[in-house]
């Protein structure tokens, strides 16, 4: 089973994956405390709150890599041409 999850992801896929799983359950969690209760537990609302940070952290650090390594190639291939 594991070799299988390894093969469909990649670590960071997982990992991401793993993140958005435990947000949906804790969103679950606090849905049905909200419809049981009324309030949701400020604890649960700071992990989901946590959880929404990381997630959105990771995406915008990965945009901007994606960024700067094609900045880069854009210059090294004109780089190139010069030459």
């Amino acid at each position: 089973m594991k070799k299988q999850f390894s093969d469909f992801l990649s670590i960071d896929q997982a990992k991401m994956s793993a993140l958005i799983l435990g947000f949906f359950i804790v969103l679950g969690f606090s849905m049905a405390q909200y419809a049981t209760t009324g309030t949701i537990d400020i604890n649960a609302l700071n992990l989901l709150y946590t959880l929404i940070y990381v997630i959105t952290g990771i995406e915008v650090s990965r945009e901007v890599r994606k960024g700067i390594v094609e900045k880069n190639v854009h210059k090294s291939k004109q780089e190139t041409t010069k030459k």
